[in-house]
């Protein structure tokens, strides 16, 4: 199921009733995610432009001067199938027809005072959600509670065998971490129990997704328990940012024991031939590129782009981005999501190495696409 976002507004008769704090409990309890909130007295105006689809209904002037009538409570809830169940929760707009347990069948006599409104469809969500909140206002958080309000598809399937595989790959279809916006323990844990090669044509995402984690996880792919979070943040503990393989310390130990042996005149036995020696050349020069003795100043970051109005073209966009190619920098997965009015917004992950780029770079290089750019957002920056 996907994930969604619904507008909930608690009503003037709501508000007056004492009711604010029942109906947000009722959407918390069942486990869905509070993005934005807002108390407000709202305008006539305002109201016309909400209710906009019912201007030629002849209850539309009450309607207008009811809801101005006094504050009200607006919301913005997040999760899977937020719409629909949310509009199950609320029950039927008539609370005669309402059934005991919702909100309106528990707490709602007459129509006209039915005390809460929600969106019925996630095109009316997007659209009623731009009229009553500013983008920066919709709060991209991870609940503690997360892990045991939703099943993680991984802990469900067996990931050795095609059927486990297939399902991780559709858990990832849309997704860049098992959850949230940077890598976490999930994703180290979900890494180290792939034992398989992946095809990319039989899973592209779960391919995806692990060459991905390969690049960011760093040593942490080498490592279980490797990742600390650190409030929103998910940073690579320092300490462990260095890396030797079997074969380099067995190297060093066989390096000692001949400059020893020869030294002492004894027999040079444990001397590596040549063919061990080339072996560990090239596991060395293999370590020094995938897992440096010191990495510092490497960001992952989200960044939300969004076009310059809805004609414009997203793949296209999203090419445009993939173009922008600077020293240290990386892109990697993205996905494009609606916003209102048939405008879509893309995501996408990058990482950067700031002592090679700047995101001033980045970002100068993004705006020049005025044709296409309207604004770049960073949602998440992140230090690994």
């Amino acid at each position: 199921m996907s994930q969604e976002r619904t507008f909930i507004a608690v009503k003037p008769d709501g508000v007056q009733r004492g009711l604010v704090g029942e109906i947000i409990k009722r959407f918390e309890v069942k486990g869905f995610k509070l993005v934005a909130l807002k108390f407000i007295q709202a305008s006539e105006d305002h109201l016309k432009k909400h209710y906009a689809d019912l201007s030629d209904k002849p209850f539309f002037a009450g309607l207008v001067k009811y809801m101005a009538s006094g504050p009200l409570v607006a919301m913005c809830w997040e999760g899977p199938g937020v719409v629909k169940t949310a509009r199950q929760m609320m029950g039927e707009t008539k609370p005669a027809d309402s059934k005991p347990g919702t909100i309106r069948g528990d707490f709602c006599i007459e129509v006209g005072r039915n005390i809460i409104h929600g969106s019925d469809s996630v095109e009316s969500a997007n659209k009623e959600l731009s009229l009553w909140f500013k983008p920066e206002e919709l709060v991209s958080w991870k609940q503690a509670t997360h892990d045991w309000i939703y099943e993680m598809i991984y802990l469900l399937s067996d990931l050795t065998t095609e059927e486990g595989l297939k399902a991780l790959n559709e858990y990832l279809k849309d997704k860049s971490y098992m959850h949230g916006y940077c890598v976490s323990q999930s994703d180290i844990t979900v890494f180290l129990s792939i034992k398989q090669s992946l095809d990319p044509k039989l899973y592209p995402h779960l391919h995806r997704w692990h060459k991905h984690i390969k690049v960011v996880g760093g040593d942490a792919t080498k490592t279980p328990n490797f990742i600390k979070h650190e409030g929103q943040e998910c940073k690579i503990l320092k300490e462990n940012i260095s890396y030797k393989s079997p074969k380099k310390e067995q190297a060093m130990k066989t390096d000692n024991s001949r400059t020893e042996s020869q030294d002492s005149l004894v027999d040079n036995s444990d001397v590596v031939s040549e063919k061990e020696l080339r072996n560990i050349k090239d596991d060395k020069d293999y370590d020094s590129q995938v897992y440096p003795t010191e990495i510092s100043n490497i960001y992952t970051i989200l960044l939300e782009i969004k076009p310059k109005d809805e004609e414009v073209d997203m793949k296209e966009l999203e090419s445009l981005v993939r173009g922008v190619d600077l020293e240290g920098l990386k892109w990697g997965a993205s996905q494009t999501t609606p916003i209102a009015y048939g405008i879509h917004k893309l995501s996408i992950i990058c990482t950067l190495e700031d002592d090679r780029s700047s995101m001033q770079d980045v970002l100068q290089r993004l705006v020049k696409y005025e044709n296409y750019v309207r604004d770049v957002n960073i949602a998440a920056f992140n230090k690994l």
